[in-house]
């Protein structure tokens, strides 16, 4: 890692950067950064992605808007799918900061 602000890391990236912004900036540095990575976090989970809260609320649009509600096992199946999309990112970018 290391490199431009902009960089997506994993949870280790995430750990070394605080451990960084910590060491040149003190506590107050580390405070904006853990509210920095708690937005960035809220907003993803907001995402329509249905393993996260955005999907939830995605599915029970669509329920609402087609009059009936959502499949619970296809609801589920979807889901799952999208959980392991997610764990394998998460995954991935984990591997990466090493």
């Amino acid at each position: 890692s290391g490199g431009s602000g902009s960089e997506i890391v994993g949870p280790v990236g995430i750990l070394q950067q605080g451990a960084q912004l910590t060491e040149a900036e003190g506590l107050i540095g580390l405070a904006m950064f853990f509210v920095s990575v708690n937005l960035n976090l809220a907003l993803l989970n907001a995402l329509p992605v249905p393993a996260l809260d955005g999907g939830k609320i995605m599915f029970a649009l669509a329920g609402k808007l087609s009059g009936q509600p959502v499949d619970e096992k296809l609801k589920q199946d979807v889901e799952y799918f999208f959980i392991i999309l997610v764990l394998l990112g998460v995954a991935g970018l984990t591997l990466k900061d090493f």
